[in-house]
C-alpha cells in the first residue's frame, strides 16, 4: 500500500515560503526600504543671533592682595612758598664765654731777703683796708688792653721758712699797676698769714681775674708783704717765680 506521508510535508514548506513572501510584499507596499545606517556629522552651522543679556550675578569673594608695585619716580619740587611773618623776639641767651685775645708769661729767680717787711707804725700787710706795705714781687707781665677786655692772671712763687727758725706773717695777693699809676691791691681778697717751718721751700699759686679795666697798659704780678709785728718770723727763703697773664674780650 503506498504511503502519502511525504507529500503533506512538501505542502507545508510550500505554504511557509508563501507566507514569508507575502509578508515581504506587504512590508514594502509603500515603496520605502528599511532605514539605513546614520551618515557622518555635517559641518557646524553659522552662530545664531545673540540671546538677551542674563541677570547680573552676585558679587564674588574678595581676591588675594596683589604684589606691591615698584616705587614711582619722584615728582618735581614744588615752588617755594612765600616767607612767613617774623616771629616775636626770643629771650636773651646767657652770656657767652670771653674770647681769648692773648697770653703772656714771665719767669724770674728771686734772691733771698727781697720780701717787703711792713713797718707797723706807718704801713700794713693785714689791716684789711689798704695793704699799704704790699709790693710787686718776683716775675711780672705787662699787657695792653683795648676797650672791653679783661685780665686773668696766674702767679706762682717759691717760699720757705728761714734756715735758722720758722717764718710767718706772710701775705700774698695778685695785683696790677696801670702805666703811670699806683699799685692797686684788692684788700678783700688776700692769702695769709702764712707760716713755714725752718729750712723749707714750697710753691704757692694764686689766680685772679680783673674786669672793668680801662683801655691802656698794665703791669700784673704777685704782691707780697711780711707783717713786722713779730720780727723773729719775718725772714723767709725765696726762690723761683712765674707769671702768666691772659687777656680776654668780654
Amino acid at each position: 500500500m503506498r504511503s502519502n506521508v511525504g507529500r503533506p510535508l512538501v505542502s507545508v514548506h510550500t505554504m511557509l515560503a508563501g507566507v514569508l513572501l507575502l509578508a515581504a510584499c506587504t512590508g514594502s507596499a509603500n515603496g520605502q526600504g528599511p532605514q539605513g545606517p546614520a551618515g557622518p556629522q555635517g559641518p557646524v552651522g553659522p552662530p545664531g543671533p545673540a540671546g538677551p543679556a542674563g541677570a547680573v550675578g552676585s558679587t564674588g569673594p574678595k581676591g588675594d592682595t596683589g604684589a606691591t608695585g615698584a616705587p614711582g619716580t619722584n615728582g618735581t619740587n614744588g615752588t617755594n612758598g612765600a616767607p612767613g611773618v617774623t616771629g616775636p623776639t626770643g629771650a636773651t641767651g646767657p652770656q657767652g664765654l670771653p674770647a681769648l685775645v692773648s697770653a703772656a708769661t714771665a719767669a724770674l729767680n728771686t734772691p733771698p731777703l727781697t720780701l717787703v717787711v711792713s713797718d707797723e707804725s706807718t704801713t700794713f700787710c693785714d689791716d684789711g683796708l689798704t695793704f699799704t706795705a704790699a709790693a710787686l714781687y718776683g716775675a711780672t707781665v705787662h699787657v695792653t688792653l683795648a676797650a672791653g677786655q679783661q685780665i686773668s692772671a696766674t702767679m706762682t712763687a717759691d717760699f720757705g721758712g728761714d734756715n735758722a727758725a720758722p717764718s710767718g706773717n706772710l701775705y700774698l695777693n695778685v695785683c696790677y699797676m696801670p702805666d703811670g699809676g699806683a699799685l692797686l691791691v684788692d684788700s678783700n681778697t688776700f692769702f695769709g698769714p702764712l707760716a713755714a717751718g725752718p729750712g723749707t721751700l714750697q710753691p704757692f699759686t694764686l689766680e685772679r681775674s680783673f674786669t672793668g679795666l680801662a683801655a691802656g697798659g698794665y703791669t700784673v704780678g704777685l704782691c707780697a708783704c711780711v707783717s713786722g709785728t713779730n720780727p723773729a718770723v719775718t725772714l723767709w727763703n725765696t726762690n723761683f717765680s712765674t707769671a702768666e697773664v691772659r687777656v680776654f674780650q668780654q
